[in-house]
């Protein structure tokens, strides 16, 4: 459902103050926790958030009509709670929260979400 011609990948490309004139025109971002995370939410850009070490809950943003939080219900996430924490420590570094998510799930929360506009 999303048009692939739409779809524009800047990752490395622009140096942050054209990044945020260009993150104010988008009509979704899609990210992990990261710092567009933030930007995009202060900006007031619909945003889709991948998480997996680190939580929504803590460090981020409810669910809303500006906001998607897509997370993995493997026991073990998040492992990053607080800085002294052991993050991927129980899956040897490998993060399987973020290779265990299916891939129909995200897709499926990322259309209702798309299509709620």
């Amino acid at each position: 459902k999303i048009n692939a011609s739409k779809v524009l990948n800047l990752s490395g490309a622009l140096n942050l103050a054209d990044y945020i004139t260009e993150l104010k025109e988008v009509d979704v971002l899609i990210t992990n926790d990261s710092g567009p995370l933030h930007l995009a939410h202060f900006l007031g850009v619909r945003t889709i958030g991948i998480w997996g070490p680190t939580s929504a809950n803590l460090v981020g943003y409810p669910d809303s009509k500006i906001m998607l939080n897509l997370k993995s219900n493997l026991p073990c996430s998040p492992c990053f709670i607080h800085p002294k924490s052991q993050v991927a420590k129980t899956c040897n570094g490998e993060v399987t929260c973020f290779k265990e998510m299916s891939i129909k799930y995200m897709v499926n929360q990322i259309n209702q979400f798309i299509l709620e506009d």
